[in-house]
Order: C-alpha cells, then structure tokens, then sequence
C-alpha cells in the first residue's frame, strides 16, 4: 500500500532531512511503514517526523511507534484510547471525532483524522520531553543527530562539506550550552 517509486521514496525521505530528521530515521519509518501494509506515502512525512522526534526526545524506537500509526487500520478508537491513557496528550473531542466518522462510515476519513490526530499527540509529547530537557539535553542530543547525519553522508554522498557545516553549528549549540553551565555555576 506504501505506492511509491524508488526515486519518490529517495525524495520523500530527503524532504524530511531540513525538519531534522535523519535519513537513517526516515528509511526506517519507511520501512517500518511498508511492512504495515496498512499506511501509505501520503502519510510518510508526518509519520516519519512524529516517529523520530518520539526516538529523540521521549526513547521510543521508530518501530514502535510506526506500529502504533499501522494499527489505526483495524481499531483507530482503541489506538487513540489507549494513547490517550497512556499519555494524555488527545482530548474526548477528538476521540469523538473518530468515533463519529466511524459509526457514519466513513473509515477513509476516520483513518485521515485519526493518523493526523497520533501525529500531534506524538508531536506535543515530544515538544513537553524537549522542553523540559536542560539545554545541555537539548544539546546533546542535537549532537547525537548530528553525528548521525554526519555519518549518513558519509556514507550515502560526497556531499561530506555540507554534512561538516551541520557538525560545526551542533558543535556551536553545544559549545553555547556549555558556556551556559560555566557562567551560572
């Protein structure tokens, strides 16, 4: 169900690296995504950002997450309760929603709302972990991705000046953090 061509799916994941997600995270989501069966190229970008930003700030895998967004297929309303419950980051209005297109049957729209609905409940989970990580957190972790991306291009491209420019300026986040420490101390 992914449909996409190989060169799309190149591009789809390359769109994702300026929101800073890594290639290596993006062909993760996008292979986690296609075993589903049930999620398509159209949800890539949220589900892929909302998947890597979930691995960065809150330690859930890219797998488990994608998993979640696939299982909205069978049961989108026993996904959201149970995200929900676990997390409280969707409110009974929203689940309503889903559970109203449902109950009309209209399961393309409610499968629509619903994955749009576990975007922003991974999202604003992720953006409550980051803000209440120091700027030391903060910056280790832009670090960590940016030593992956680092190696991404290495691996993946010549394009080894651009991957260093990104190295320098989490090099500059981190030395700023540092500075940060050293003057309130």
């Amino acid at each position: 169900k992914f449909g996409a061509s190989t060169q799309e799916a190149i591009t789809l994941s390359k769109s994702l690296m300026g929101v800073g997600v890594s290639s290596q995270d993006a062909r993760t989501a996008m292979e986690e995504m296609m075993k589903t069966g049930t999620l398509g190229k159209e949800s890539f970008q949220g589900i892929a950002k909302a998947a890597s930003d979930a691995q960065k700030y809150v330690g859930i895998s890219i797998e488990d997450t994608v998993k979640k967004f696939g299982a909205l297929a069978k049961d989108p309303i026993k996904v959201l309760s149970e995200f929900t419950q676990e997390t409280g980051y969707l409110s009974q209005a929203q689940l309503q929603l889903v559970r109203d297109l449902v109950e009309a049957g209209n399961g393309t729209e409610a499968q629509r709302v619903a994955i749009k609905l576990l975007e922003e409940g991974y999202k604003s989970m992720a953006d409550q972990a980051k803000s209440d990580m120091s700027s030391m957190g903060v910056a280790l972790v832009t670090l960590k991705d940016s030593t992956s991306s680092l190696w991404d291009e290495f691996k993946n491209s010549s394009a080894v000046e651009v991957a260093l420019k990104g190295v320098k300026v989490a090099l500059g986040i981190l030395d700023g953090a540092v500075q940060a420490v050293v003057v309130s101390a």
